[in-house]
């Protein structure tokens, strides 16, 4: 579901085309009085017979296929149509990361469901918090979702709906046809960044085909355990099921992927990627689980010496080994609310005049990001070898957390002023929940004007940073036009100020 994305155009089962949509950010509020469920063919209102889609604007084609076809109506700034999202890439994107965790929910009533994706707790409930144990094919980035549909009964009673909507449609429908009922899954204030087109000339009512980000909902620290997790304060036994589920990437661009036969049993499994989707904001709290001991048994994994003909992501049954088992996954790009401070006041700055404009960039000096999301990359992991004084201090501090896979991000922002260009870079911080417990980095101004070759340069400065642990002090050894800046509180001037005080430094302000 997700490697089809729509507003791509595909031939011959390839894609060679893809729309040139819109990209922007709304609020919206998932509480039960901020979104409507509607068909596509629809008026706006009772009293107003105007279509919610003109066909004029966007065809839905054949209206006896499409006029079940469900939508999810967000209020925004009190207008009750301000985004219009189809069900299904609502459902797509914001049900978790796995497309396994997705054909459970519309293949299963919901309680059978849960017991193929949420596993018995094995370690004792921590007050005040959410403890998740996943079952083996679920993804660590499903936590969020999953947590929710264990806790919170809004999130249970929204994901009933959808099977209890599949059952419905097919039993009314005379082709076989289901057009499922899927709320949003959390309730709360949320972000989502879109792309689509507007439906009115006003630009009252947008169309949000393809969900590009979202904000990780509000809730509890949520402690996650695996079923087949290998963290645990005794090393009892050498694997068994306590092995961290590893998946195999797969390299290439083109694969022939079934949805009508299975693979075989007790594969690894290759990993293909939808397109990522950007987490808004600070990242929900996660924090993995680590066991009194290990888990005992065993499940065998065979390694597959059979030539392959085809690709599935269905269920694991019988020995169909020329058929490799597939993990479709959506990765996660987190956006943290640091980098969203920093950007908007870029932005402001480029407004007020202050600069000419703001862009961010990825290692290669491409441009990324929109103007309301800024782009980021990860920093290398690559370059830091077993040699390396204090490497392993280094790998903790490069990673966001003790357990995590998830490298720290930077921000490269290329900057223009009437007197010159710049690059400024910025780096994501752990945060505490108290102050003392966050972590502080300066910021760092590269005027492109006495280092012209500062992109050519960019790998090996990126591998410097990660070595210091961030202290950009260290990486520059007084290179002509860097200069480091600290930042400041929001009651002497916040983000602007500091920015403008790094300026300065490199003779841009």
């Amino acid at each position: 579901m997700g490697q089809l994305r729509i507003g791509t155009v595909w031939k011959s089962q390839q894609l060679i085309e893809e729309n040139n949509y819109e990209e922007h950010l709304f609020e919206v509020d998932g509480n039960d009085n901020g979104w409507q469920i509607a068909n596509t063919w629809s008026p706006v209102s009772k009293n107003d017979n105007t279509w919610l889609i003109p066909n004029l604007t966007y065809g839905l084609g054949d209206k006896e296929n499409c006029a079940s076809a469900k939508v999810v109506k967000f209020s925004v700034a009190g207008n009750p149509n301000g985004l219009v999202i189809p069900c299904m890439e609502v459902f797509s994107r914001m049900y978790g990361r796995s497309q396994h965790l997705k054909k459970t929910l519309i293949n299963y009533p919901l309680e059978q469901a849960m017991e193929k994706l949420i596993y018995k707790d094995v370690q004792p409930q921590i007050p005040n918090t959410w403890l998740l144990t996943v079952t083996r094919d679920c993804l660590n980035d499903d936590a969020v979702y999953l947590a929710h549909l264990k806790h919170d009964p809004i999130t249970y009673d929204r994901t009933n709906r959808i099977w209890h909507s599949l059952q419905k449609s097919y039993a009314d429908s005379d082709r076989k046809l289901a057009f499922p009922v899927i709320p949003p899954c959390f309730s709360g204030k949320l972000q989502l960044k879109v792309k689509g087109l507007w439906l009115d000339k006003k630009k009252t009512r947008f169309l949000g085909l393809q969900i590009l980000g979202c904000s990780d909902p509000l809730g509890p620290d949520i402690y996650l355990d695996r079923e087949n997790t290998n963290l645990s304060e005794i090393k009892k036994k050498e694997g068994g099921t306590a092995y961290l589920y590893k998946r195999t990437r797969f390299l290439t661009d083109e694969i022939k992927l079934t949805s009508r036969e299975e693979p075989g049993r007790n594969q690894e499994p290759i990993q293909i990627f939808n397109e990522p989707i950007e987490i808004i904001g600070d990242q929900r709290e996660i924090k993995r689980v680590i066991r009194t001991e290990k888990e005992t048994g065993e499940i065998r994994i065979l390694r597959n010496e059979t030539d392959i003909s085809h690709y599935s992501g269905g269920d694991e049954y019988g020995s169909k080994l020329h058929i490799q088992s597939v993990s479709l996954e959506t990765p996660q790009n987190i956006v943290p609310t640091m980098f969203i401070k920093i950007w908007n006041s870029l932005q402001k700055m480029a407004a007020d005049g202050k600069i000419m404009s703001a862009y961010s960039v990825d290692a290669a000096g491409n441009i990324i990001g929109s103007d309301e999301i800024p782009g980021l990359i990860s920093l290398p992991v690559q370059g830091i070898s077993d040699k390396v004084k204090l490497s392993k201090e280094i790998i903790n501090w490069l990673y966001m957390g003790p357990y995590s896979d998830v490298p720290r991000k930077l921000l490269i922002a290329h900057l223009r002023t009437t007197n010159g260009d710049c690059y400024l870079l910025e780096i994501q911080r752990r945060v505490g929940r108290a102050s003392e417990e966050s972590e502080s980095f300066k910021g760092l101004v590269v005027s492109s004007d006495q280092n012209s070759d500062f992109i050519n340069q960019l790998d090996h400065l990126l591998i410097e940073i990660v070595k210091s642990k961030g202290v950009f002090d260290k990486c520059i050894n007084g290179h002509s036009g860097f200069a480091t800046f600290n930042h400041v509180s929001d009651e002497d001037g916040g983000m602007e100020r500091a920015i403008s005080n790094g300026l300065k430094k490199v003779g841009l302000k």
